[in-house]
């Protein structure tokens, strides 16, 4: 079955006025926007230079990004 825009807003006009609050929950995770997942800080990812694994001592001690 595809549902056209068109269809989508036929139907929500033919929502009960106390079903709204149900039909709002049910459209919002479809309707917000896409969060990016933050990494943590201590895996480092995209930072760091071409190859910190040559550099690790220095790294640690340094202080491993405190």
């Amino acid at each position: 079955m595809t549902v056209t825009r068109e269809d989508l807003h036929n139907m929500v006009e033919r929502i009960r006025p106390d079903e709204l609050d149900r039909a709002a929950e049910a459209l919002s995770s479809l309707t917000a926007p896409k969060r990016q997942r933050r990494l943590p800080k201590s895996l480092g990812m995209g930072r760091g230079g071409r190859d910190s694994s040559s550099r690790v001592d220095q790294i640690l001690a340094e202080g491993f990004g405190e």
